[in-house]
């Protein structure tokens, strides 16, 4: 008989091909490309490390011709200098307008009340908005 039949034989025996993969080359592999991965994380980190360094090192002040182009305010009066506040205060004064009690005209006996408190009497009275159908 021949080697490949009688090692067939055995593999047809054993349930399993007897001829697997080397475990040792595949973790020598493995252990190699991590190693290089490493090794070109830390260079890379380096590297931008000491560019970063070398930029603040060497930058100089804006030039002349810098300055000419630069970007200038508008005149005055600059309307909305702190959005983000102007955002801030307008919620703040319809949050208040929404939520307390105020004439709305006195001199006509109009009461502005909260809109939580005006939705419940009008569910109590039974009064729902209109809705326009559907076709």
């Amino acid at each position: 008989m021949s080697a490949v039949a009688d090692e067939k034989r055995r593999s047809e025996a054993a349930g399993h091909e007897l001829r697997d993969v080397s475990f040792r080359p595949v973790m020598i592999a493995a252990a190699g490309l991590s190693f290089v991965l490493i090794l070109v994380l830390i260079g890379t980190w380096a590297l931008f490390t000491t560019l970063a360094a070398r930029e603040a090192r060497e930058s100089s002040p804006a030039s002349p011709l810098a300055a000419e182009s630069a970007r200038e305010l508008p005149p005055r009066p600059r309307l909305q200098a702190a959005p983000i506040d102007d955002l801030r205060q307008l919620r703040e004064a319809e949050e208040k307008v929404l939520t307390t009690y105020a004439w709305s005209n006195a001199k006509q006996g109009l009461v502005r009340i909260p809109i939580e408190r005006a939705m419940d009497l009008l569910a109590a009275r039974g009064i729902h908005p209109k809705r326009e159908e559907q076709p």
